[in-house]
């Protein structure tokens, strides 16, 4: 298994991979919409990972950049992490996890913060076994 950050030449490699989680969850979001999201990211408001073994894209992690008052300092938004269904359990997440948290650090990072949605307690645990804690609040949304 290798891991590397994509660049602006090649960020699409991991849309097929962000498509098929947003399926999973319901989420409306693909086609040029993301490609332009995600070239938008690798230009300097994150970065992209992805996951191969031999050739094949296997899993892919997305982190984007904040700068937050109360950790004084950027933090690391682990926006997405995906591993192929057919993969999980080999310890493809916690790899490209890492791999993010040592990019996060890398970029100057204070911290790494996520979410994990309702009932996947798979993600939780794994976010638990490599340090995370929940935090005590509820996230809200808006759409403008």
């Amino acid at each position: 298994m290798a891991i590397r950050r994509l660049t602006l030449r090649d960020c699409e490699l991991a849309q097929p991979l962000i498509e098929a989680q947003y399926r999973e969850h319901g989420i409306a979001m693909g086609g040029p919409r993301l490609a332009g999201a995600l070239r938008t990211l690798v230009r300097g408001k994150g970065l992209v990972l992805l996951s191969t073994e031999r050739v094949t894209p296997v899993g892919t992690a997305v982190l984007s950049w904040n700068y937050e008052l109360e950790r004084g300092g950027a933090v690391a938004w682990l926006d997405e992490l995906y591993v192929v269904p057919e993969r999980r359990g080999k310890g493809i997440g916690r790899a490209l996890l890492r791999h993010a948290l040592r990019e996060a650090r890398r970029e100057g990072c204070e911290s790494v913060q996520l979410e994990v949605v309702r009932g996947h307690d798979r993600a939780a645990r794994l976010y638990v076994r490599e340090g995370f804690a929940r935090l005590p609040r509820t996230r809200y949304m808006r759409v403008l």
